[in-house]
Formats: structure tokens, C-alpha cells, sequence
């Protein structure tokens, strides 16, 4: 796609389309074609941390359309959202991570998390709790390669991206980006700083606000130490 600076970062593609401007636009309904990210600008300054996210459900496919290659697809995808990245792990092949908005762009992509934080979502569907898997949900382990290197990018563009939050402590959304997502974006996230607040809940500006809540018990099980629905390898 032309003004998208692909790389591949050693088994993982980095699709950087910041470069085409614009910002995310609602696709359909009533609001379809107004933005979806304020008109001002942040500091970097401001911003303190990474707000994951998951993309379902549905589960998402990445499904090229004529004349595109995988990584067009994950881009043109990954700019109908407001994440600021996006990591794909299509099946059978590496993943690709898409840098889509611009990291000072303010994108409605987490409620409370929107002002303070770098939206990172997984382009796929997982259960609030693995015990509750279902086979049409996708396997977060697949996007592990994807989620070392966008953290890795995020903290050496933004130092001062210190916390880890996840869009369920800042609204009603128990399954974003549920349990075993959480427990990968905190163990790559403790490599290059970036650390999990589980106790944490966004400030709610007025009693109509959404309410998020902290991690339940089964998110806290650090990766690769086990835990009640999930036995996962254990980090090298």
C-alpha cells in the first residue's frame, strides 16, 4: 500500500501507516463518516501508558480483497478503528503489527483510557476467562511475537509509557481483552517497563460515566506460572 513503510522486525511485519493522515472515522450508522479522535493534539508528555484492547466479537478475518497482499488487508482494516496499533496474527503466518494513528492523536478508543494512553488491541476474540473458551475464539498465545514487538516500539517512541491498563478498568467491558491477553500484554509489558496496574480504575468525570473495574483474580496469575484455567509455557 503505497505510503505505508513495511518492515520486518526479524519474524514479525511492522506496517507504520502514520504517515497517510487523517483520523478514524466512524464505517456506518448515523455518525458514519465524523471522527472518532479529537481535533487537539496531546503532549507526549501526557501520555502515561498503554490501554489494551481486543478487537471481538466477532473474531475478526483478515481477508484480502483483490490485488492486496496480507498486509494491505491488516491495514486497511486496522484504519476503520481507533487503535493506535493494531496486532494481527493471521493464520499459519507472521504477525503484523500496524501502526495506524499518529501517538498524539487523542482516539475515542478507550473511555477513560482515551487522554492518557496508546491504544493497543489485538485483532481478535477472546473469553473473559479461558475456562470459558469456545472454538470459534481466537488463541491469544498466536500473538505473542506481534505484542513483544509493539510494546517494545511503543516505550522507545513514548519513555514515559509506564502503566498498563486494559479497557475493562475504564468501562463495563469484562471481556476486554480478557484473561489471557491480559496476562501476555503484563508479562511483555514488565519487559521494557511498561507494568500492569490491575487495582486501577479510570477517574469517572460525572455519575453517568462508564465504570470499569480492577482485574479479577484469574487476570493476576503471572504468565507462565499456571494458574486455575491456564497452564501456559513459560516466558523465556
Amino acid at each position: 500500500m503505497a505510503g505505508v513503510i513495511v518492515t520486518d522486525m526479524g519474524g514479525v511485519i511492522l506496517a507504520d501507516a502514520r504517515g497517510l493522515g487523517g483520523v478514524p472515522r466512524y464505517v456506518r450508522g448515523k455518525n458514519e463518516g465524523k471522527a472518532r479522535a479529537y481535533s487537539r493534539r496531546r503532549k507526549m508528555s501526557r501520555i502515561v501508558g498503554v490501554g489494551g484492547h481486543h478487537w471481538g466479537p466477532p473474531s475478526p478475518s483478515l481477508v484480502p480483497h483483490r490485488g492486496e497482499t496480507i498486509v494491505d488487508a491488516a491495514v486497511r482494516r486496522s484504519l476503520s478503528t481507533v487503535y493506535h496499533v493494531n496486532v494481527w496474527a493471521p493464520h499459519g503466518l507472521p504477525c503484523v503489527v500496524v501502526l495506524a494513528w499518529p501517538f498524539d492523536l487523542v482516539t475515542w478508543h478507550g473511555n477513560g483510557l482515551n487522554y492518557p494512553t496508546i491504544g493497543l488491541a489485538l485483532a481478535g476474540n477472546f473469553p473473559a476467562l479461558e475456562a470459558e473458551r469456545h472454538p470459534a475464539q481466537n488463541d491469544p498465545l498466536d500473538f505473542m511475537p506481534g505484542i513483544h514487538v509493539a510494546l517494545e516500539l511503543i516505550k522507545r517512541e513514548v519513555p514515559n509509557a509506564v502503566h498498563l491498563y486494559t479497557h475493562s478498568q475504564a468501562a463495563p467491558k469484562p471481556a476486554d481483552p480478557g484473561e489471557l491477553a491480559a496476562r501476555l500484554l503484563a508479562a511483555e509489558g514488565a519487559r521494557v517497563g511498561i507494568l500492569a496496574d490491575p487495582d486501577w480504575t479510570a477517574p469517572r468525570p460525572k455519575p453517568t460515566s462508564p465504570k470499569g473495574q480492577p482485574w479479577p483474580a484469574e487476570w493476576r496469575v503471572p504468565f507462565g506460572t499456571g494458574g486455575r484455567a491456564y497452564d501456559g509455557p513459560e516466558v523465556a
